[in-house]
């Protein structure tokens, strides 16, 4: 492993480093340049050692003959990292995930799931794990936040994906938070070895609300499910708040309900 590679940490975490740098932490026009630099810096390192070349999918390691995982595609913050590094091959990054996700949007159009990891060369079965569960629960939040913020300027899967994600899952549970089984084959089939749990049914319901309101009822039924039994439920109802917030902060800043 090189020193000044970030493999050794999953690749969502130095994305949100970088994404706190640029959006969070400035509040001078001394620190914001403080902040950019330390972002840009960063950012070369992951388009040096992290994105797979000629494929530009991202990918724990340099290696175009290896897996990636689904959810390392993070769309919703490549535009605002190409803009801050200047380097247009990040956007070669999001044109080549979205044809990732268009692909398994195309192979079973009514689940749009994706899988845990994949082959980069064709998108074929890795043995590292091609189920749908906790990890590539994360993807609708990747695709669903970029269509919050970008609309359907780079796909229209961006509000597709996360959109069928929770029609799926309501269909399949019969509208039952804790119905869900921890994985599933991509067409929606169960995988009943490792039970049921019903944080995998978060990410795609919430966000799943947002690119779509006929989700919101779905929505209001895991929020209403919620008890001091389940704490985790209502921290993870809050966060889920956290991106249509941004959007009207960012949008709006003097009507932001958070200083």
């Amino acid at each position: 492993m090189h020193q000044d590679s970030p493999q050794s940490a999953p690749l969502s975490r130095p994305h949100c480093v970088i994404f706190v740098v640029l959006i969070a932490l400035p509040d001078s026009a001394g620190s914001a340049e403080i902040c950019r630099v330390a972002a840009v810096g960063i950012i070369d390192s992951l388009m040096k050692w992290s994105i797979n070349k000629p494929s530009f999918t991202v990918s724990r390691g340099e290696f175009e003959s290896g897996f990636t995982m689904s959810s390392y595609q993070i769309v919703s913050h490549f535009p605002a990292i190409a803009k801050a590094s200047g380097n247009e091959r990040w956007r070669r990054v999001i044109d080549t995930s979205y044809a990732m996700f268009d692909h398994f949007l195309n192979l079973n159009p009514r689940t749009a799931l994706t899988p845990l990891t994949f082959m980069v060369k064709d998108y074929g079965v890795s043995q590292r794990g091609y189920l749908y569960g906790y990890d590539s629960s994360r993807v609708p939040w990747r695709v669903g936040l970029d269509y919050l913020w970008n609309g359907e300027n780079h796909s229209p899967v961006a509000r597709i994906l996360p959109d069928l994600n929770a029609k799926w899952l309501l269909e399949t549970t019969g509208g039952g938070p804790s119905a869900p089984y921890v994985r599933y084959q991509l067409d929606g089939a169960p995988n009943t070895d490792n039970g049921k749990d019903p944080r995998v049914t978060v990410p795609p319901i919430a966000v799943g609300a947002m690119v779509g309101v006929s989700n919101q009822e779905w929505l209001d039924t895991l929020s209403a499910w919620r008890s001091p039994a389940r704490p985790w439920m209502a921290l993870a109802r809050a966060f889920s708040e956290i991106p249509s917030c941004s959007v009207a902060c960012w949008s709006s800043p003097a009507t932001c309900p958070v200083s």
